[in-house]
């Protein structure tokens, strides 16, 4: 056998042991802000948004579905830059609520909630309250990434009490086939990932009907509906797909700090 070619076959071997070439549909890697605005100067921090974002994706196989869990790290360049990590669902940043029935609520995740302000009269149904949410769209779209992990195998039919419709589940999830073509080709396409972020302060209020309206006085509150919207961007050159994420613990990256903590100080009167 010649030279070379025992060369090549070494290269071949080595390539496969190291698992150079291989890459995994994720968000993981290293983003930089593009842009970010607020519907009002006034609902600014005391901070601003920082320069960089590293995101780490992992998922965990529950029933037969991938849950994706999403690890945001912002790092910033100079001293008045917010600095923070906190982790979410993807299913929960990207759900969408508000007119669907039955739940129509925010859509996003619930990131924090102000204690009720109750007014006079009826107190129980005499209140204000300020909540908090963060919504994620991404280009590729997280379907496509969704899609990338099939969670179950061949359908089975419906459970007989409960109508549901059942499929088989992956016996061992860690080895499961996995579809990448339609992943890369959007991240090609865009020239990388692409996160657009919302953050939105909205006020719940209750009222009782009839009668019992006018008895119903809330305290002011100058604060109304505003939001945070912000995009952050990793090129192709910064994304961190090598880790086979099918493999690993998603624990490793849930115990941070609660989202709010960061919000604090890039938004102004969270209380």
């Amino acid at each position: 056998m010649k030279p070379s070619t025992l060369a090549f076959i070494g290269a071949v071997s080595l390539e496969s042991l190291l698992g150079c070439g291989d890459s995994f549909p994720q968000y993981s890697g290293s983003y930089e802000l593009r842009e970010f605005s607020y519907t009002d100067p006034s609902f600014a921090g005391e901070m601003k948004m920082p320069s960089g974002l590293i995101v780490t994706n992992r998922m965990s196989y529950i029933g037969n579905q991938w849950n994706h869990q999403l690890n945001f790290e912002f790092a910033s360049d100079s001293e008045n830059q917010a600095v923070g990590i906190f982790s979410h669902y993807l299913d929960d940043l990207t759900r969408i609520d508000n007119g669907v029935w039955p739940n129509n609520w925010y859509d996003g995740v619930e990131v924090y909630e102000e204690q009720k302000i109750y007014g006079s009269g009826n107190t129980a149904w005499c209140n204000n309250q300020y909540l908090y949410f963060l919504r994620l769209e991404s280009i590729p779209p997280p379907e496509v990434l969704r899609n990338s992990y099939p969670g179950n195998r061949s359908y089975i039919g419906k459970d007989p009490t409960t109508g549901m419709e059942l499929y088989e589940s992956w016996p061992h999830p860690e080895e499961a086939d996995f579809e990448e073509t339609e992943w890369n080709d959007a991240v090609e396409e865009n020239e990388g990932i692409t996160l657009y972020f919302n953050f939105t302060r909205y006020l719940r209020s209750k009222r009782p009907g009839g009668e019992g309206y006018q008895d119903c006085i809330l305290p002011l509150d100058s604060r109304g509906k505003e939001s945070l919207t912000f995009t952050y961007h990793a090129s192709t050159d910064d994304l961190d797909d090598a880790t086979d994420i099918r493999k690993v613990r998603v624990e490793e990256i849930k115990d941070n700090q609660p989202a709010v903590s960061f919000f604090r100080k890039v938004i102004s009167n969270i209380k």
